[in-house]
């Protein structure tokens, strides 16, 4: 035990001591005539010690409390995090849900748009579009998985879901299908101008994401590389 820790632990009978010192050198110069401005002097030096660690204990106290705060809220922020992750393979794990991935699936073969749907998708064509709308069971189905799309990208811009871990597993999949589904989400817009807005939102946030990590992979890759490893032989 260190000697803050020992002047903390037994503060309140080392303040008792110190003022019970200035009262008996009080007292002392009160009947002493001769030392009497010693004695008072003394119990003066007694006050100021004890006033003095005082105000050292209150700071000592703040400085514990604030501790105590900082350590609180690092834990909160950890338990969100954690809250955040389950929220996401709780509510978030299969978008859009099965049975609407499946009837969404047979859909997209029918119409021959299975090829939008690779690497970051690709747009439907206007003659696709077309017969999409004039589709409405097909509209419905699409509908669907947009719906579960805005309201996995609401929980990820509120908060509720942690950002870079949902990303890290349905950033493609998220910005695929807004990239495939444009004309339909701009179409279902002109009605309703905030359809789908959260969506949008994620997705080309997420978007630029990729963008950027693609860009710093390339600069550590190859002729130009910050670390020089790329090495040119020549023809054999």
């Amino acid at each position: 035990m260190n000697l803050g820790s020992w002047l903390y632990d037994h503060a309140a009978k080392l303040i008792a001591g110190a003022v019970l010192a200035a009262a008996l050198a009080f007292g002392a110069g009160a009947w002493n005539s001769e030392h009497r401005l010693v004695w008072f002097k003394a119990a003066e030096l007694c006050v100021w010690g004890a006033g003095l660690f005082s105000v050292l204990l209150i700071r000592r106290q703040l400085w514990i409390q604030e501790q105590q705060a900082a350590n609180t809220l690092d834990q909160l922020v950890k338990d969100h995090q954690w809250r955040s992750y389950q929220s996401f393979h709780q509510h978030f794990s299969h978008i859009p849900n099965e049975a609407v991935r499946q009837k969404l699936l047979q859909h997209m073969k029918n119409k021959g748009i299975m090829g939008c749907f690779k690497d970051r998708g690709h747009q439907i064509d206007s003659e696709t579009f077309e017969s999409i709308k004039e589709d409405e069971e097909c509209m419905d189905v699409i509908r669907s998985a947009l719906d579960c799309f805005e309201e996995f990208a609401g929980a990820v811009n509120a908060g509720l879901v942690d950002d870079s871990y949902a990303f890290s597993l349905q950033g493609s999949r998220t910005v695929r299908y807004r990239t495939a589904f444009d004309p339909v989400i701009r179409h279902m817009q002109q009605g309703s101008p905030t359809a789908y807005v959260e969506l949008c939102k994620l997705a080309y946030r997420w978007s630029t994401a990729m963008n950027v990590d693609e860009i710093r992979s390339v600069e550590g890759m190859g002729i130009g590389s910050p670390k020089g490893a790329a090495t040119l032989n020549g023809p054999s």
